[in-house]
Formats: C-alpha cells, structure tokens, sequence
C-alpha cells in the first residue's frame, strides 16, 4: 500500500524532473543553437555541414551529445505518470506513456545518430573523401536506394 507521504513525494520527484528535463534541454539547445546554428545548419548541404562539425572539434561534440542525454532525463518522469496520477491500469494511459518513452528513446536515438556518425567522417581536406561524404557511404547518385544504404551503415558503425 501507497502512503500518502510516498505519493507526495513522487509526485514531487516526478514534477521536478520533469522541469529539471525541460530547463536541461533547452540550456543544452541554447549551446547547441549559438555554437553551431542548429537546428538550421541541418538544412544546408554537406558541403557546408561537415567542415562546420570538423571546425567545431570536441567541443561540439560534447555539446551535441550533452543535449541528446537530456531527453534521457525525460523518461524517467514520462514512466512514473501512471502511478503519480493513481491510474496505472488506464490502458489509454499506459499506451501514451510507452508512445512518450518511445518519442524519447527515437530522440535520442536521433541525436546520438549525428553526434556518432559525424565523429567517423574525415575533414573536407581528405584526399580519399570526395565532397558528397564519408568513405563509407555508398558512391554513386544520390537516389532513395544509395541513400538507405548510407543510413544503414550509419547503424551498423555506430554498434
């Protein structure tokens, strides 16, 4: 049985990580945006990303991947919505809290894909990488396949 000074203790908790993750992300995103123009430079083409992430060294890394772990912090306050509200045997509810986990575990996915991948490529000056990308990346025109190829060897080098 639930007391309920437990249950105003992780109410608490759940409240303040939940704030916590939101202040986190957003000094984070702050740094990010002010060192390296994101989310807007993700719109430009390689040839102006990648000299931008080589330019940005370890810093910039660290930086990316201090904002992608504060939508980890999420998580934790997504999961323990059931029980703070009293409805853990809501199925609607349980099925938005695993859709919420999701979301954060694909953003961070999401994040750590760029700051992985990124860290694998060589600078602009390489002489035995042409100017479309990595060495790994399939050669040849840039169509849906060649494309999908070049995201599955992402995954498979970020493992």
């Amino acid at each position: 049985m639930v007391t309920a000074s437990t249950r105003d203790r992780l109410r608490r908790t759940t409240g303040i990580l939940l704030v916590v993750g939101a202040v986190a992300f957003a000094v984070a995103a702050t740094a990010l945006s002010s060192t390296f123009n994101w989310p807007d430079i993700l719109r430009e083409p390689g040839s102006v990303v990648l000299p931008a992430v080589v330019a940005g060294g370890t810093s910039l890394v660290w930086t990316w991947f201090a904002t992608a772990w504060t939508y980890a912090i999420l998580a934790v306050p997504i999961l323990l919505l059931p029980a703070v509200l009293g409805r853990r045997d809501d199925p609607v509810l349980r099925a938005a809290t695993y859709v919420g986990a999701a979301s954060v575990l694909l953003s961070l996915i999401g994040f750590l894909r760029w700051c992985s991948s990124s860290r694998r490529w060589p600078g602009p000056t390489s002489p035995a990488t042409p100017s479309h990308g990595p060495r790994w990346m399939p050669r040849g025109p840039r169509n849906t396949s060649s494309v999908g190829r070049y995201w599955a060897s992402t995954w498979v080098n970020c493992l």
